[in-house]
């Protein structure tokens, strides 16, 4: 295969990228983060991915979210050490 000419992908990708200052220009507005989101940091792990069938799993039968799980994991460990429970 000759790549010289293809050319390769970050030259693809560098010909239609788009500024910042470009996507104002043109009326593109990014989406914005859900009202939910706002003033809220994402806090994420790596597990096996038994970990996170079994949690989902949790979610469904107790008919709830991962996010309550993993909040209501997060309490238990923020008292369990003696400070706030900030959620």
């Amino acid at each position: 295969m000759n790549r010289d000419k293809k050319g390769s992908l970050r030259d693809a990708l560098k010909s239609v990228a788009v500024s910042p200052r470009d996507t104002a220009a043109r009326g593109i507005v990014p989406p914005a983060k859900a009202p939910s989101r706002r003033g809220k940091q994402m806090i994420a792990g790596h597990f096996e991915p038994a970990v996170a069938q079994q949690l989902r799993r949790l979610a469904v039968d107790e008919r709830t979210s991962v996010q309550a799980l993993l909040g209501e994991g997060i309490r238990e460990v923020f008292g369990k050490r003696g400070l706030t429970k900030l959620i």
